[in-house]
């Protein structure tokens, strides 16, 4: 080799090039991730006994579970915390280990004790640690002109789909900020003067709301709030809303046995910048597509739809690109 290398000084020279040349293209496809698709091997049983303090917890749920999961091959370390309500065992295995057989292993495991568990307590639940749950990138939205429930609507309706369909992104949630819904307050006399039925109300409502997902009853003293959220496009539509007949056929009015009224919902989620309230749009990209790349698509489509709404204000908080 090395009396070929002497003789033939350029065939070396070029083949070094060429290596040269293909490491430099390889450096420049090379994918960038802050956070890259590691599965990191951890499983993590989750189990929910509510109003029950953290010393029953742990030694009602948390040590037979650790207990169960300990014999599981592969164990490097467990480890739990036991909070009022809560058992949250993890389980961490060596390296190189298929979680996916490790997270099944630790289901039949735990499958073996549910039986010796409180009885009232929620069914374990087996979770994978997802490095692809970590969002990729964020920003914070907020808005001099729109209210707080106006910007939310547009970012659901107008940015979260246009932002779905870039490639690479799996999901756009959409955090604080809150909803308006109506509210009907029924009337127990009434309806039992019209003789009429929770079931046969809500029924008459879902077939002409088609985004009512099941309702929400509340009992509260002698009303019950019906929670709906859709097709109606005011109080009024809600109102005039037939939920039922008399016996000589008249139609019975929602207004007849209740009160529409629109407030907020209940928030599920918060976002401030700068002490003022605001609305996060949240990023996640599908497992194996490029990070730097995604980013940039995102970026690039940011400011596309956010020229349409230039009042809308995007502050990046967020970015693993």
């Amino acid at each position: 080799m090395i009396k070929f290398s002497v003789k033939h000084p350029v065939s070396i020279a070029m083949l070094i090039g060429v290596l040269i040349t293909l490491g430099v293209i390889s450096l420049t496809r090379l994918g960038l991730d802050f956070f890259p698709d590691i599965n990191y091997p951890s499983v993590t049983v989750i189990t929910q006994y509510q109003n029950v303090a953290p010393e029953d917890i742990e030694e009602l749920i948390t040590k037979p579970i650790e207990g169960a999961v300990s014999t599981v091959s592969g164990v490097k370390k467990v480890t739990s915390i036991s909070a009022e309500g809560v058992s949250a065992v993890t389980v961490e295995f060596e390296w190189g280990t298929n979680l996916d057989f490790a997270a099944q292993d630790v289901r039949d495991k735990v499958a073996l004790i549910e039986d010796y568990l409180p009885e009232d307590a929620s069914k374990p639940i087996v979770l994978k640690f997802d490095i692809s749950q970590i969002p990729i990138i964020e920003y914070i939205a907020y808005s001099d002109r729109y209210k707080l429930t106006e910007l939310k609507d547009i970012l659901r309706d107008e940015f979260k789909s246009f932002l779905e369909r870039i490639e690479g992104v799996a999901s756009v949630d959409i955090v604080g900020g809150r909803d308006l819904q109506y509210w009907v307050t029924i009337d127990l006399e009434k309806i039992a003067q019209y003789n009429l039925s929770f079931s046969q109300i809500t029924q008459f409502i879902a077939m002409n709301n088609f985004n009512l997902p099941s309702g929400k009853v509340d009992y509260k003293h002698k009303n019950i709030l019906l929670r709906t959220i859709g097709q109606y496009n005011s109080i009024e539509d809600l109102e005039n809303q037939v939920v039922g007949y008399t016996p000589k056929g008249t139609p019975i009015f929602l207004k007849d046995i209740g009160k529409v009224t629109i407030e907020e919902e209940e928030r599920l989620g918060y976002a401030k910048l700068n002490n003022k309230e605001s609305i996060a749009l949240v990023l996640y990209k599908q497992s194996g597509a490029n990070t730097l790349q995604v980013s940039n698509r995102v970026k690039k489509a940011i400011k596309t739809i956010n020229a349409k709404y230039p009042s809308i204000k995007l502050v990046e908080s967020f970015d693993q690109g």
